[in-house]
């Protein structure tokens, strides 16, 4: 099978998508090799930029979301706007490159955001908090895209977790520095991370894509040699906050749900950083 796709049956397939959901701002996971080269051979730039050319044509000036996670500030402490690589996927590296303006300062969890009408680019001290772009993205029922990327790349799922308050992961502080432009700012970034056990917070994916999508809230649509999986934001937000408010440990696997509750009769509810990370002190 041919690589190449193209181009016009990856504009149809993407306006097809797009048309249902006018206005809407557009979150994009990608893995492009997954859906196809447009035409022929070229270098990965020259890649990203005809997705980026596809994208922007069939978004109607619409706000795009890129994200360009970077992990390392978890080790080294230090993000770089401009400098620090996006680490999921070539547009996320991309976009970084090309658009370093327009990248939102919150350590690891960020994005670079094109026809930006009022999203905010300040550092955020939880990336899933309530004034996160991912609260933005929510507010705005914006359209959560995957470009040939698998749904376990859904991010957005932390967000709804943290609007739960779930008890299964626990807020962590890590402290270092932002650098923008050269100059470098000292931050401390706080979110919920998960136990550092083989299996703990492991999520059932094929269970929670099947019964959302039974539920008409997510959507598959071919493209090019793969396919695009897509909801809206506010549609998973309400669902997935149902099912959690009748059963907190709904997301996870059947395995990870024992993990947990062994978890919580050990070390109580909530699971807490003291408890879970704290050395034991041998006196």
């Amino acid at each position: 099978m041919s690589i190449f796709i193209s181009r016009d049956s990856l504009v149809n397939s993407l306006r097809e998508i797009f048309d249902r959901f006018p206005g809407k701002p557009v979150l994009t996971h990608s893995d492009i090799l997954k859906i196809g080269l447009i035409e022929k051979m070229k270098s990965r730039d020259e890649i990203c930029a005809d997705y980026e050319q596809a994208l922007v044509e069939t978004t109607g000036g619409r706000t795009l979301l890129f994200p360009t996670f970077n992990y390392d500030y978890c080790g080294n402490g230090l993000y770089d706007r401009q400098n620090s690589p996006g680490q999921v996927g070539a547009l996320s590296d991309y976009f970084r490159k090309t658009h370093p303006e327009k990248r939102t300062r919150t350590p690891i969890f960020n994005f670079c955001i094109l026809n930006n009408d009022d999203f905010r680019l300040e550092e955020r001290k939880n990336p899933f908090g309530a004034d996160s772009t991912f609260a933005e993205i929510h507010c705005k029922d914006g359209l959560i895209i995957f470009l040939g990327a698998g749904f376990e790349t859904n991010t957005f799922l932390h967000y709804i977790e943290e609007s739960a308050g779930i008890e299964y992961r626990y807020i962590k502080k890590f402290g270092g520095k932002i650098v923008d432009s050269g100059e470098a700012l000292p931050f401390v970034l706080d979110y919920r991370v998960r136990p550092l056990i083989a299996g703990a917070a492991e999520y059932d994916w094929p269970r929670l894509i099947q019964e959302a999508s039974e539920a008409g809230i997510i959507h598959n649509q071919p493209a090019g040699h793969g396919t695009v999986i897509y909801y809206r934001a506010s549609a998973l937000f309400d669902f997935w906050s149902e099912k959690i408010k009748q059963d907190e440990l709904y997301l996870l696997t059947g395995k990870s749900r024992r993990l947990t509750e062994d978890l919580y009769q050990i070390h109580g509810r909530p699971l807490t950083f003291e408890a879970m990370e704290t050395p034991v002190r041998d006196d």
